[in-house]
Formats: structure tokens, sequence, C-alpha cells
């Protein structure tokens, strides 16, 4: 839809609707997010972050392709380093391993801030 928004008022509703719906999905991600057992939240927030990561660098793709030679190269050089953060970033993102650590807190708030060397 976006490559045929010729005109202002287009684009306005064009973003009102990307911003109507990123709003009823943000509250069903954070009801979901916060049912997932603690210990699995992380990990299911990294794999959230690298699909979005590998939408990004198809949808700039996608956009190199649709736009005419000489608008290709003003941004061949902002595409390619987009395109290289978003990769290194998923990559790194998977070979992460993450360190269980023990809780610093006992489960009883009042007791630990009473005895806090327990």
């Amino acid at each position: 839809m976006l490559p045929y928004s010729y005109n202002p008022v287009d684009l306005i509703i064009l973003y009102a609707l990307i911003s109507l719906f990123s709003a009823m999905i943000t509250v069903n991600w954070y009801s979901f997010i916060a049912d997932n057992i603690a210990e699995k939240r992380g990990h299911f927030l990294a794999i959230i972050t690298n699909i979005a990561s590998m939408g990004t660098v198809i949808s700039l793709i996608a956009i190199f392709f649709l736009l005419d030679s000489n608008s290709r190269k003003d941004i061949i050089i902002p595409f390619t380093a987009a395109s290289i953060s978003y990769i290194a970033s998923a990559l790194i993102g998977f070979m992460l391993t993450e360190k269980k650590s023990k809780s610093i807190m006992s489960k009883n708030l009042l007791g630990y801030l009473k005895n806090p060397k327990k």
C-alpha cells in the first residue's frame, strides 16, 4: 500500500492504521508474555526480537528493489549498514547462552529488608 501512496493524506491514514494495529497487538503480547514461565521469558523475548530483526531485513530488501535506480544509489550505504547490524545482532543473540543466577532477594521481602546479610 505504501508504494501507491502519493499524497500526504494517504500516508497519514496509512500511519494511523499501522499505529492502531500496533496498539491492539501490544496488549495481547504483554498478556502472552506475562503468562509465560518466568525462566522462559527472556528466551521467548529473544526469539521474538530475532524474528522482528529478520522481518526488518526482509522489508529493507523489498524496499530496495521497489525503488528506482537513482534512489537505490542514495540508500545503498545505510541499507548495507542496517542489514549487517541486524544480521550480526541476530547471530550474536542466537549464540549467547543465559547463565542461571541465584536470586539475591529472599521470598520474604520484609524479612530480607530486616536482615539483608542472611
